[in-house]
């Protein structure tokens, strides 16, 4: 069974409620529609049994993805057992998607553990930094664009701890890096989003921290929500 389709645009997120209501609200304020799967709600009653090919097949009644999502694992799937992180799970429809045209956001944070061998290829990421110490992203420091001033600047509500850069992949571009406080010995590079092109135009951008947290200048987010949704992903 799959919803009526109402926008061109699907949200999917597993985080809380006030994660989704920071999201659809600066969507709202852009007049921005789209659709909903929220996998967090009521312990991921509506996430799919069959990833593949539920999530597949409702991905693909859409030109754009926004996903939201975190290192914790979704509950136990009542088919496999399976409890995966909310990517790992749709990374393998993802792929698809993104090969048939389909354009996505992604914003997520990682543990420098973390493995993330089932989102190469799908998401234009390689290997999570993984080093002694910590780095953190504070108020007055943020995240810049290495592109252009159509994408701002973002800085963080509060003091964003165990940030975790990353390393590009190969047929990705560099998009946002961050301004790192490196404490106990933190080693690594400070790239924090990659994106990818198909013909020429942006289809994908992945963001390795979670963007509701960087909110400390909110006019700065509608305008990079408002440039990715209604420009670059606008083909």
């Amino acid at each position: 069974f799959l919803r009526q389709k109402t926008s061109d645009l699907l949200l999917v997120g597993a985080q809380p409620t006030s994660v989704r209501q920071a999201y659809t609200g600066l969507l709202d304020e852009l007049n921005i529609s789209y659709d909903i799967e929220d996998y967090h709600r009521n312990a991921a009653a509506d996430a799919p049994k069959f990833w593949d090919p539920g999530f597949r097949l409702l991905s693909g009644l859409y030109d754009k993805l926004f996903i939201y999502a975190d290192p914790s694992t979704l509950p136990p799937n009542p088919v496999s057992g399976a409890e995966e992180p909310l990517l790992n799970l749709a990374a393998s429809a993802i792929q698809i998607f993104t090969d048939k045209g389909g354009k996505s956001l992604t914003t997520t944070s990682f543990t420098p553990t973390a493995d993330i061998t089932p989102l190469i290829g799908a998401f234009p990421i390689d290997q999570v930094i993984s080093s002694p110490g910590q780095a953190r992203v504070v108020p007055d420091s943020g995240l810049y664009s290495v592109d252009s001033i159509a994408y701002p600047d973002l800085f963080p509500s509060s003091i964003d701890i165990g940030v975790d850069p990353f390393v590009r992949s190969a047929d990705s571009e560099l998009f946002y890096r961050a301004r790192l406080t490196r404490l106990s010995g933190w080693n690594g590079d400070d790239l924090i989003a990659s994106r990818r092109r198909r013909n020429g135009s942006v289809n994908q951008i992945l963001f390795s921290i979670e963007l509701h947290k960087y909110l400390g200048d909110r006019s700065a987010m509608l305008q990079l929500f408002d440039q990715i949704f209604n420009d670059d992903f606008d083909w």
